[in-house]
């Protein structure tokens, strides 16, 4: 059994309160618990790569012979030439191919030539002069896309920006190729084309001439995975845990119905006792003792004249009473009454049983009197005698 007066003086204040709230918090626990045990399992995506596949592309270059002078035919398709002549073909078209083993994939090409000017190696200003998105089919693992580029229009761009830099830097022209790949369903692989090119090679120009440095295919691994969804494993210990205090709380409730009539007086003196223990001491306490009696409200009051005179408080169990005698003037507390119905006793012939009395019996000639059924009061002196009524 637990022993806190400061626990039993709670209960004894608020004991109709508790056991409400620590019911309601073993039923919500108890709710909590099976409502965690009958609900489906929780479940996660998890991304699992089940292998690899080959993703590469590549560049090409052709023109249409327009102008071919003495050297080609008008209509002549040159390919993959070291060096083009602007007059001859003023229009490149550059072949884009991508091989992808997803049919079900979708395939993005961009196609853009920028102008840089740099000095010593660092670029100071950038522009693009052609850009051109395409979004490609794929037919037998191999996205092919074209786009035709105007040579010229970028020649005369450059030789602006050139005039405008002249002695300050130079102008370069580069073709980037930025490639992007994503699963239709959304969960086979997705490739992102991002701030980097996929492909890039520069575009030199003369005043009469073109051609694009050479450029190697661009081949990666791009991972397969899959997508599926799993179930986690219950928190055994959050469902635990409810149920351990619901059983708690639903114990704390009996605890608190089986201490419930307790009354708040008795609990309040005994944590007054607990705190001033130390200057309480038990023993006996005569009714003759002192001249005067003063009752004080409470067993705090009488430890503050105890402080106060430099005293013991004695706690006579007997009458349930604490008192301070300094000056041949005792202050007491006691719980069962007044000084007189804890010092008379009423005797009860017929029962044999003995109690404080209800009646306070006058006073004759400064001593105490007290009315008994049948017989005659023992001599005053003699406390042994007393004591046995």
């Amino acid at each position: 059994m637990i022993d806190n007066p400061r626990l039993d003086l709670l209960i004894a204040k608020h004991g109709r309160w508790l056991l409400i709230v620590l019911i309601g918090v073993g039923v919500l626990s108890f709710a909590a618990a099976g409502w965690a045990v009958a609900s489906p399992p929780p479940t996660t995506t998890e991304t699992e790569q089940v292998g690899e596949e080959r993703v590469a592309t590549e560049l090409h270059a052709s023109a249409t012979v327009v102008d071919g002078a003495d050297l080609w035919e008008a209509g002549e398709v040159l390919e993959d030439q070291p060096v083009y002549l602007t007059n001859a073909t003023p229009t490149i078209t550059l072949h884009t191919t991508t091989a992808v083993p997803a049919e079900d994939a979708t395939v993005v090409h961009e196609v853009s030539v920028e102008l840089a000017a740099d000095r010593g190696g660092d670029v100071f200003y950038e522009e693009t002069v052609f850009q051109d998105r395409q979004d490609v089919s794929i037919e037998d693992g191999v996205a092919t896309s074209d786009v035709d580029v105007d040579v010229t229009d970028i020649a005369d761009r450059r030789d602006e920006l050139q005039s405008q830099l002249a002695g300050v830097g130079s102008v370069t022209a580069t073709v980037n190729v930025y490639v992007t790949i994503e699963s239709r369903d959304g969960g086979w692989y997705e490739v992102e084309a991002g701030d980097e090119p996929t492909l890039s090679t520069d575009l030199e120009l003369t005043t009469d001439a073109y051609w694009l440095e050479a450029v190697e295919p661009v081949e990666r691994k791009e991972p397969v995975t899959v997508t599926r969804e799993v179930e986690e494993p219950r928190n055994t210990s959050m469902i635990g845990g409810l149920a351990a205090l619901g059983v708690g709380s639903f114990g704390a409730a009996a605890f608190v119905f089986g201490r419930r009539e307790i009354d708040v007086e008795v609990a309040r003196q005994r944590v007054q006792e607990r705190r001033y223990a130390d200057w309480i001491s038990r023993g006996s306490m005569p009714m003759w003792i002192g001249d005067h009696q003063i009752e004080l409200d409470s067993l705090e009051d009488v430890v503050d004249v105890a402080i106060d005179t430099g005293e013991r408080v004695v706690h006579d169990r007997n009458r349930d009473l604490f008192a301070v005698v300094s000056d041949n003037v005792v202050y007491y507390y006691g719980a069962r009454g007044t000084w007189s119905e804890t010092a008379w006793p009423s005797i009860d012939l017929d029962s044999g049983s003995t109690g404080p009395s209800s009646e306070i019996p006058p006073e004759a000639d400064g001593e105490p009197s007290m009315h008994v059924d049948e017989g005659e009061l023992p001599d005053p002196d003699d406390e042994d005698a007393w004591h046995k009524l």
